[in-house]
């Protein structure tokens, strides 16, 4: 049997997360697609293997080690709206500690799409379902918070 849902967010009409999670056969798959903008953000420092984050065929996925600064403000951001408890462990699995694992965000080739195995099959549908739409309030935020384009005008006039 398998259960799957799927979430996509947009922002601006532009495609910012495709994401779908699957369990079939007591294994559990996610897939994650960002925009280009998001693996950009991210983007930086050197890259190492992520340990306990897997592809299906058992192969390495690498992930970036960016700028901590550029985390913690994300973090930060995410704590104080979306959600109350969140890691940034790349060396942890997609859930640690009870939470999303923000990591999964900085995973070389995710605009490109990346599926990795979740390691805790014990969650529940309902999990499963809130995860997806967690995934897609957290990309949104980001964009909206740190790649959106702005301008801001300021005119200063002599007195």
């Amino acid at each position: 049997m398998s259960e799957k849902t799927t979430t996509t967010t947009k922002k601006r009409g532009k495609q910012v997360l495709k994401a779908y999670i699957q369990r079939k056969d007591g294994k559990i798959k996610l897939h994650l697609k960002t925009s280009k903008d998001i693996e950009e953000f991210f983007k930086g420092g050197t890259k190492a293997i992520a340990p306990n984050f897997k592809a299906p065929d058992g192969t390495d996925i690498f992930y970036y080690k960016g700028n901590v600064q550029k985390r913690e403000k994300v973090k930060e951001m995410l704590r104080n709206g979306i959600l109350s408890g969140l890691s940034d462990d790349a060396m942890e699995g997609y859930h640690f500690s009870g939470s999303i694992n923000l990591a999964i965000f900085r995973l070389v080739g995710v605009s490109k799409g990346i599926t990795i195995d979740v390691r805790d099959s014990n969650l529940t549908f309902s999990e499963l379902e809130d995860d997806i739409k967690v995934l897609g309030q957290i990309a949104k935020a980001i964009w909206q918070e740190f790649i959106k384009p702005i301008r801001i005008d300021i005119i200063v006039k002599k007195i």
